[in-house]
């Protein structure tokens, strides 16, 4: 379970409601940090007055930013505050792996990608460098895992989607200690197979045998990989479902968690299985752009 969560802000929708997000998923433990962090851009800057470009300055330029997430908290909240200078997606996970933070929260998309003022296109970069699990919230799912009914648990429904890597198998983990603070969570695993007709050359008139097709046997080739997912999971979430969908990877995950209504999409940051055809690996930044609900990516 998260304690200590880097909410990387710079006033955007995207990144308010990462942090309401990340102060939802705070508040399920006693005692977890929530801390809120704004990057200027170490570019020359033109400062009226011949300013001095000191702590004071860098101060002033970020509350217009650091303001609105504390303003999108709840007013018992309390987060610190860090403002950093430099590469965005850098200095922000630097700053996690040096004060070891449990996950950082970004928002998906930034309100200026020309100024390079933060998010944006910098939530990618984030997820490449950060040690720690990185959660990704658009504006439009700020509603998402908050429930209608007072004291209802922020999330309810995970899609996890696993290949047998170990950074897969490090997001069930992770998900299995998150259920240990949330008792009706229900997990479904979903591992996505690639359709065979891909890999056999049938556009040259290649013979593809009927019974690769059977549904049965694509069930069969992707059951070891929920086998061990839900082996991670163990007993800690109240259900559990295994799913095997016939690629492509992205746009079958994302389609099932539409359908499915899920509050969030868990996965591992690189799949590492080509033999045995099961793909997600690099599809998880596709995942991130297209998902209709917050994804966490977990490294292993």
């Amino acid at each position: 379970m998260p304690r200590k969560i880097l909410v990387a802000t710079d006033g955007s929708p995207s990144a308010l409601a990462a942090a309401r997000w990340a102060e939802r998923l705070a508040a399920t433990e006693a005692g977890s940090r929530l801390t809120l962090v704004h990057v200027l851009p170490a570019l020359p800057l033109a400062l009226p007055d011949g300013l001095i470009f000191d702590r004071g300055a860098m101060e002033a330029m970020a509350a217009p930013a650091l303001d609105a997430a504390q303003a999108a908290l709840g007013p018992g909240t309390h987060a610190d505050t860090h403002v950093l200078l430099g590469p965005a997606g850098e200095r922000v996970a630097a700053l996690a792996a040096e004060e070891g933070y449990d996950l950082v929260a970004v928002g998906r998309r930034g309100p200026n990608p020309l100024r390079q003022l933060l998010l944006g296109s910098v939530s990618g970069r984030i997820l490449q460098l950060a040690n720690c699990p990185v959660v990704v919230v658009e504006g439009r799912q700020a509603n998402h895992g908050e429930n209608e009914e007072e004291g209802s648990p922020m999330l309810r429904k995970v899609l996890l989607a696993v290949d047998g890597s170990p950074s897969s198998l490090a997001a069930a983990r992770w998900i299995a200690a998150l259920a240990q603070h949330l008792p009706e969570l229900s997990v479904t695993a979903v591992t996505v197979v690639r359709d065979p007709r891909l890999n056999a050359g049938t556009l040259g008139g290649g013979y593809l045998p009927a019974e690769l097709l059977d549904p049965a046997n694509l069930e069969a080739m992707g059951q070891p990989v929920l086998d061990a997912a839900h082996a991670a999971l163990g007993d800690a979430v109240h259900a559990y479902q295994g799913r095997v969908l016939l690629g492509p990877a992205a746009e079958g995950i994302v389609q099932l968690a539409e359908e499915g209504g899920y509050d969030l999409i868990a996965m591992g940051r690189r799949g590492l299985n080509p033999v045995a055809q099961l793909v997600l690996g690099s599809v998880s930044e596709r995942v991130v752009h297209l998902a209709p609900c917050p994804v966490v990516i977990v490294r292993d």
